[in-house]
């Protein structure tokens, strides 16, 4: 006679056709936050990956990907990755730690330790396994105690691809209650410095590609890049609508007629 099962004792014990499953079910069955851990990653051929990560960041969630800091075991491709800064200008948040070897894929419904990179060999060719407990097994709380003092205290943020401009964020009096799964992924502090407008810029200071959000320095008779420039050229169409402010970044509708918004515009004419 079966009963219900109970979540708070329940392990699923996955080989690497399941594991793939139950990463891209991460994002997918998110509510509130997913959190990626993979020390190696390459995200351009990972589709049904990516794809459920951009939902997912559609609907609201916060999703926050860590991954190794390139040293001689990695080749900082992730840094060049199209697809990686085409996530980030759509909202993903990008860190790297330092000797990371972890790999865990969680949500606010349960967790997935597991011996899977991000990567298409991973996926495809190797032989893996994970384990996924719901967010009432013990090991949930665990995890994030795990995550809060191993890996949030030791990460820095990408703020721009493709170049690798890192500013460190160290994690402030660290709460290291196991319960307190909100503290890994809400950040005021965070929000605001994405949103802060930088003072006027000249030619030659840092500013942003208006279609992929990359860093590159100001310069408004070259406000694409070099990607982005090819796909416009099929068109030429100078007036073709744009998304991000040349100057600050935000998201504004530009063009490479007009590469900046109204109130950099403005200041730049003062």
């Amino acid at each position: 006679m079966g009963g219900r099962m109970d979540k708070s004792t329940h392990v699923e014990v996955l080989d690497q056709g399941k594991i793939r499953e139950r990463i891209e079910a991460v994002p997918r069955e998110a509510d509130k936050f997913a959190f990626l851990v993979s020390p190696y990653l390459a995200m351009d051929k990972l589709r049904g990956l990516t794809r459920e990560i951009r939902q997912a960041m559609k609907r609201g969630v916060k999703v926050r990907l860590v991954f190794r800091e390139k040293d001689e075991s990695t080749n900082g491709g992730a840094l060049a990755s199209t697809e990686i800064r085409s996530l980030m200008s759509d909202g993903l948040e990008l860190y790297v730690v330092k000797d990371l070897h972890a790999k865990i894929y969680m949500n606010d419904k349960g967790l997935l330790l597991t011996s899977m990179n991000l990567l298409e060999s991973s996926f495809n060719n190797s032989i893996e396994i994970g384990t996924w407990f719901h967010k009432e097994h013990p090991a949930f709380a665990e995890t994030v105690k795990y995550l809060q003092i191993h890996i949030r205290q030791n990460w820095s943020q990408v703020d721009q691809l493709p170049l690798p401009v890192i500013t460190q964020r160290k994690l402030k009096n660290a709460n290291t209650d196991a319960a307190d799964v909100s503290s890994l992924f809400d950040d005021e502090d965070e929000k605001s410095k994405r949103t802060a407008r930088p003072s006027a810029i000249t030619r030659g200071s840092a500013a942003f590609w208006i279609r992929c959000r990359a860093s590159l320095e100001f310069n408004t008779e070259k406000p694409l890049c070099r990607d982005c420039y090819a796909v416009w050229k099929r068109h030429e169409d100078p007036s073709f609508v744009e998304k991000f402010c040349h100057q600050c970044g935000e998201s504004h509708k530009t063009s490479l007629a007009k590469p900046l918004c109204r109130d950099c515009w403005t200041e730049s004419r003062s």
